[in-house]
């Protein structure tokens, strides 16, 4: 086999009923019998995964159990922010500081590395929010927000090319884990920011529906031949009135709760099957809204989101049983999607400390479950609160406002994703997720003591594999015979460097001089190759190989033409010794080719897992991707500046070329000894690039 790739330059009520003995009707948004992925059971307003209701046989049967993560997408794109930096000395000290590929592809890469974990503790939802969170709410000073966390492109409003890539790597590690993955659109604290218009707003909305449809519709590989199908969408955050939505300089109003309803039938017109909602804050009803008005939005809720900041679990409990009689909510999932861990009933001071309140079960998490409805967990994680009171929490400058404690919570950026990270209000729920979900948590369990250092975080690489079930590892009776020995690991991929080419030659083909492959081996191919108003996919030829297309890149678009990259491949079963031709059809500027060839990969189309892509523009080229342990990751990057690329640590460079004529650069690069999430490639002047990463998955055995 061949490959090729051209980068081109151009409650307790319905607890009874949920354990009925009856079979799950496991149904889409659309009411469609769905047996793949998320769907909800209309009879028991419960979540089906795969055709079975989530949790089954556990206390917590078909009720969502989930964290708000709202920061795991987070690309800050604004001014310098030393406070987001990462604890220890460099390279561990990234930071985001508008650089792409530094802190926000590390955030990513520790996240996707944890849910595994998540998933052995019996998580079954996470949030992320496309615009963030808070990263310091009532921490330090509210200067310090969210403002240039979000995702959307201001020119497109779409979402940009680089979130899409850490987005479906996200999704698609979550899918892996059959976690559901929620998608909030916007937060209140970017109300003044992009998009802020109405015509703005309902644009990216649009944009992002069909980007999401078409992960969840779509063919993305062998994991997922038929789409993501854990993806629900939270069109907003807490839009529970006027003033939170409404302040932008045009003074908008698309986000203000009378045209919620409007903004819900816009998703439901162009992906009829999500499961789409809105969050209201602690209510399920504004204050706002007439009943003529509310009635008919949360009509169009597939499902209720709630939030129980600073409500007693007696209150919590209430406004859960009162949707639950509602017409308007027959049938649908309940979901507390944001709850701190402290005290029930405190002040604004409970959200930053303690982080660990002494008791095995807090009071909103037990009340959510007795109404029927799942719970999640939210830790803003400061040193410290806004009082004395708070002040014994690792807080190094008492009577200051509190900073980001690395190790506890999921909000304050950077984040430790870890599950036994901080001072046991992680590890608390997770454990309590575990006892109501039936799950076994993660092999070795960790200690509900162990508090890491802050500095602590869980390698990219690295994550936990949850604990076989009983009936997988039956106990050997007395007299039965040694236990055989475990199967034998693949072995990985290897790549070798086979050849370089590179030219600023115009020219409709470009051919590479005789190149010698070896027998049985797949080979990788990269180039390069575009003129604006000439842009074409390629074809290639040669070794006695056939070429097809597994991926492309395209750098963002500006006057100059484009800037592409393109990935082929082959099977070579009698490889000839001979030229490799790249071909457009149209005259391209220049060309960038790097072959290699990778031995032990497994063959036809299971050869290569995941392939992902990236674009921007900066001093870093990078993308985000998640394969099986015993697969290698293979990257390619090309750049718009004649400079040579340094890879990421720990990766082989296989080739790196530039030139001058039209300023460009390519580098091509794996990494032998893990399938790494966070490939790139870094140079030194700002310039535009797109990439590509692939998985080279192992030969079973």
């Amino acid at each position: 086999m061949l490959f090729a790739v051209v980068a081109g330059i151009a409650p307790t009520v319905l607890v009874a009923a949920v354990g009925s003995a009856d079979p799950p009707i496991c149904v889409d948004g659309a009411g469609v019998i769905d047996t793949i992925g998320v769907a909800v059971d209309p009879a028991r307003g419960a979540w089906c995964m795969d055709g079975v209701l989530i949790n089954t046989g556990s206390t917590a049967q078909g009720l969502a159990m989930n964290i708000r993560a709202a920061q795991a997408l987070i690309d800050d794109r604004g001014p310098a922010k030393d406070r987001w930096d990462y604890p220890g000395g460099e390279p561990l000290n990234l930071t985001w500081d508008g650089v792409t590929g530094a802190g926000s592809d590390r955030n990513v890469a520790e996240f996707i590395a944890a849910l595994p974990s998540y998933a052995a503790y019996g998580l079954d939802m996470i949030t992320v929010g496309l615009q963030g969170g808070h990263p310091r709410f009532n921490c330090v000073d509210a200067s310090v927000t969210n403002r240039d966390f979000s995702q959307f492109d201001d020119l497109t409003d779409d979402i940009t090319p680089e979130a899409k890539a850490r987005l479906e790597a996200l999704i698609a590690a979550a899918w892996a884990q059959r976690i559901t993955v929620l998608v909030q659109f916007f937060y209140q604290n970017q109300s003044q920011r992009e998009p802020d218009t109405d015509p703005e707003i309902i644009a990216t909305i649009a944009n992002a529906t069909t980007f999401l449809r078409t992960l969840a519709t779509s063919d993305r590989g062998p994991a997922a031949p038929d789409g993501y199908q854990n993806i629900l969408i939270e069109l907003a955050n807490e839009a529970s009135n006027a003033d939170l939505y409404g302040s932008g300089p045009e003074g908008s109003t698309a986000l203000d709760p009378v045209n919620l309803q409007a903004r819900l039938q816009e998703i439901h017109a162009i992906w009829p099957e999500a499961f789409a909602t809105v969050n209201l804050g602690v209510t399920f009803a504004p204050n706002s809204l007439t009943p003529e008005q509310r009635d008919p939005l949360q009509a169009e809720m597939d499902w209720g989101s709630l939030h129980g900041n600073s409500i007693s679990s007696t209150t919590l409990t209430s406004r859960l049983l009162n949707a639950r009689a509602d017409p308007d909510f027959a049938g649908k999932p309940l979901v507390v999607t944001e709850d701190p861990w402290s005290l029930e009933g405190g002040d604004h001071a409970d959200f930053v400390a303690p982080f660990d309140d002494g008791r095995d079960v807090n009071p909103n998490l037990a009340a959510a479950v007795s109404a029927g409805a799942g719970w999640g967990y939210y830790e803003q994680g400061c040193e410290g609160g806004l009082g004395p009171e708070f002040e014994e929490y690792n807080d190094a400058d008492p009577g200051e406002p509190a900073e980001n404690f690395y190790a506890n919570g999921f909000q304050s950026v950077p984040v430790n994703w870890s599950v036994t990270s901080g001072q046991g209000a992680k590890i608390d729920f997770f454990t309590d997720v575990a006892a109501l979900t039936g799950a076994t948590g993660p092999s070795p369990s960790p200690s509900p003591t162990g508090s890491p250092s802050p500095t602590e975080s869980p390698s990219p690489t690295e994550s936990p594999s949850p604990s076989p079930s009983p009936t997988e590892s039956p106990s050997p009776s007395p007299t039965a015979s040694p236990s055989p020995n475990p199967s034998p690991t693949p072995t990985p991929p290897v790549v070798i460097a086979l050849t370089t080419f590179h030219t600023g030659t115009d020219a409709s083909a470009y051919t590479v001089p005789s190149v010698t492959a070896p027998a049985g081996n797949v080979i990788v191919v990269m180039g390069a190759g575009a003129k604006a108003a000439n842009i074409r996919t390629p074809t290639i030829t040669g070794l006695g190989g056939s070429w097809s297309m597994i991926g492309s890149a395209s750098a963002p678009a500006i006057s100059r033409g484009p800037v592409r990259l393109y990935v082929f491949r082959a099977e070579l079963v009698a490889p000839t010794s001979d030229a490799v031709v790249v071909s457009f059809g149209a005259t391209q500027t220049d060309v960038h080719v790097a072959i290699s060839s990778i031995a032990g990969l497994d063959s036809g189309v299971t050869g290569i897992g995941a392939v992902q892509t990236g674009s921007g523009i900066g001093t870093v080229g990078s993308a985000v991707i998640v394969g099986q342990v015993a697969s290698r990751t293979y990257a390619a990057f090309v750049h718009e500046t004649n400079e040579l690329a340094t890879p990421a640590t720990d990766y082989v460079e296989l080739s790196d070329t530039r030139h001058g004529a039209r300023n460009s650069g390519m580098s091509t690069m794996w990494h032998p000894t893990a399938m790494h999430t966070a490939p790139s490639a870094a140079w030194l002047t700002s310039a535009r690039w797109a990439g590509v990463a692939l998985e080279l998955v192992a030969v079973p055995v």
